[in-house]
């Protein structure tokens, strides 16, 4: 393990009062960091920041998605059907709502109830969560756990990431042991680590448990019901830097060369052992690592599809509005003063309907149609007609 060093020693004193707020003596604190457990004296406002009133308030809240919460039943989770009511329009998509009541019911039946939106539900929490990322450089997870008296909560299993225990209200009992593996990189999954616990002790309010990761531990609620909320710190490690470094260049050429023929028959480790040479090679050289160029658009902002659609000019917001109606010649036989055609020309047969100029394709014109002589016939509304109406054959033309 590589040693705190006095830089970060200082950094953390100098920079980091939620830290100090969490872990109480700073300094002590960092005595076991990555490579210890520890419990440690918290501040009193940090058990403010979500009491028990309030966890209780956020079960009954209506409208919150079901993820927000996960239960656990003796270590087992509980299937989410059981805790989630439905929408009244369930679709694609659509998270069911949480059920406050079952909630409740599964509480009182012993489940263990997380809370795994804390930090977006209560803005207290949330500055705690954003003060120790400031404080501390790394991504910070934030959930809480409500135990009822005498139930045990999640299995024994140990944790990718590095968590801060803060007790809020009641006691529980922790177990924490050695790992297997010092950080490891696969969770435990479904497996129940045994392990001969190297600190057992007894979590109260104002006390918080550091469990560095890859610690297998175990909690149980004491005679009262618990609650605690949990900082865990997402790790990043010297893998994801060569990860993240790698992905931002170019490959350099002396890693794109192939590897020898007798590759097959040479132990990985050796072949590793190369490639860092030829990666150390890279970073000392002058040019230092290739940085990946970015495709740079002609003129200043490009002359693509999108680039001609911003130079074309606005479109006029509406069209003049038509006058009005004008009859074409030869119609106007037997009209009144609107100039619109009458049925019936003397001769029994109904009007002849002809397309009416100016008037809009939005708004169909009451046109009467199918009239005899001597009797008047209520005006129907004409179907929109998009382009010039063609006369049927026989129809007269216009001036005839």
């Amino acid at each position: 393990m590589t040693p705190m060093t006095t830089t970060d020693r200082q950094e953390l004193r100098s920079h980091g009062p939620t830290l100090g707020r969490l872990v109480g003596d700073t300094d002590a604190f960092l005595e076991h960091w990555e490579h210890a457990p520890a419990v440690v004296e918290a501040s009193a406002d940090v058990a403010r920041a979500f009491p028990l009133d309030r966890a209780f308030s956020l079960l009954g809240t209506p409208g919150l998605p079901v993820s927000c919460f996960r239960l656990l039943r003796d270590g087992a989770p509980v299937p989410q059907q059981e805790y989630s009511a439905a929408r009244e329009r369930p679709g694609p998509g659509r998270e069911p709502f949480a059920d406050g009541a079952a909630l409740l019911r599964a509480y009182e039946d012993g489940a263990t109830i997380i809370f795994e939106e804390v930090r977006l539900l209560v803005p207290e929490v949330a500055a705690l969560a954003s003060g120790l990322e400031e404080d501390l450089g790394f991504g910070i997870y934030c959930a809480a756990f409500l135990t009822p008296a005498g139930n045990s909560g999640a299995r024994p299993h140990y944790d990718l990431a590095s968590g801060l225990l803060c007790q809020i209200h009641g006691s529980k009992v922790w177990s924490v042991g050695d790992p297997s593996e010092r950080w490891p990189a696969t969770p435990c999954g479904d497996a129940r680590p045994e392990f001969d616990p190297v600190l057992e002790t007894v979590l109260r309010p104002g006390q918080t448990l550091y469990i560095p990761r890859g610690h297998p531990h175990a909690g149980a609620a004491t005679d009262e019901p618990s609650l605690h909320l949990s900082f865990a710190i997402k790790p990043r490690t010297w893998r994801d830097v060569l990860q993240s470094y790698i992905r931002l260049g170019e490959t350099p050429e002396p890693l794109r060369e192939l590897l020898p023929l007798d590759h097959a028959g040479r132990p990985p480790e050796e072949l590793a052992a190369e490639a860092v040479d030829r990666l150390r090679a890279v970073l000392r050289s002058p040019a230092g690592w290739p940085r990946r160029r970015k495709r740079r658009r002609a003129g200043p902002r490009g002359d693509g599809p999108a680039a001609r659609r911003r130079s074309r000019p606005p479109r006029r917001e509406g069209r003049a509005p038509a006058g009005p109606p004008r009859v074409r010649r030869g119609d106007r036989a037997r009209s009144g003063s609107s100039g619109v055609p009458r049925p019936g020309h003397g001769d029994g047969r109904p009007g002849r309907i002809t397309a009416v100029r100016g008037a809009s394709p939005r708004s169909p014109a009451p046109v009467p149609c199918g009239a005899v002589r001597g009797r008047a016939s209520a005006p129907v509304s004409m179907p929109r007609v998009r382009g010039p109406v063609r006369r049927g054959p026989g129809a007269p033309s216009p001036g005839r």
